[in-house]
């Protein structure tokens, strides 16, 4: 076993994760660059925000989703595809 993996085990997980983001560096995108260009190019503080992908509160369709799965748990009696479909139409 390589000397690095072995030390990340013995390493509790936030420090395992935090190893981790120093190997494989933050994703950089294409509209943060077009951001950046349009805040220089017009002197405008236009911010990019990268949102938690199912947070509840900062993604709504998160509440949604959420309230369909409650619906059809709690309607749901034989556990068939047909009647799932009938439940969240």
């Amino acid at each position: 076993m390589p000397m690095h993996r072995h030390v990340i085990h013995q390493k509790t997980d936030a420090n395992a994760t935090s190893l981790g983001r120093n190997v494989h560096p933050w994703p950089q995108y294409l509209a943060q660059k077009w951001i950046n260009d349009f805040n220089a190019a017009h002197g405008t503080d236009i911010k990019f925000l990268l949102l938690p992908v199912a947070h509840p509160i900062l993604n709504p369709i998160e509440l949604m989703w959420s309230h369909l799965k409650r619906h059809v748990r709690q309607h749901n009696r034989d556990f068939t595809m047909e009647s799932i479909e009938n439940h969240t139409k």
